[in-house]
């Protein structure tokens, strides 16, 4: 007698191969975040110099990586009140050696809404919500306390001129 055993059922067969299957792919994982981690650490950085001057509390040279983005150089350098970053882009990156010039703000642009006439403005850098008063031709039910205000106008600001209550 000669009693042959039966191969594995059909629900074995399936527990075999979803378990081949899961070692294969933790396998090619594997692989993967090791040539990964093999290119960040053949990565070499490039050092360039950048110069930065003009309105600024430190000028001077900056050694950075190469692609640093330079607004990140611009903050190193600590740009002082009222300097013109307007032509500064925060995705523009360094592409070698180079030089910026930070220029102060000559003027600011203010817009002027509520209990007055005048809609556009343009103030010298360190104009106080106070120094408005003489500057704008107010309606006569402006509330004047509003010009009490010490606060300095920064570019591009909306100031509503309340109503007296």
């Amino acid at each position: 007698m000669n009693t042959l055993r039966p191969s594995l059922f059909p629900s074995e067969w399936l527990l075999v191969t979803s378990l081949l299957l899961i070692l294969c792919t933790l396998f090619v994982f594997s692989k993967i975040q090791a040539s990964r981690t093999k290119e960040c650490s053949t990565s070499v950085s490039i050092p360039v110099e950048v110069m930065i001057s003009g309105h600024v509390c430190k000028p001077g040279s900056y050694l950075v990586d190469l692609g640093t983005p330079v607004s990140e150089v611009i903050v190193k350098a600590k740009p002082k009140l009222f300097a013109d970053l307007t032509g500064f882009s925060s995705d523009k990156r360094i592409l070698g050696a180079c030089s910026y010039y930070i220029e102060p703000q000559t003027e600011l642009t203010i817009w002027v809404e509520g209990a007055c006439t005048e809609e556009e403005m343009k103030v010298t850098p360190g104009t106080r919500v106070c120094d408005l008063k003489q500057r704008i031709a107010l309606n006569p039910d402006a509330d004047l306390a509003f010009f009490k205000k010490r606060r300095r106008l920064s570019d591009k600001e909306i100031i509503k001129i309340p109503l007296k209550r």
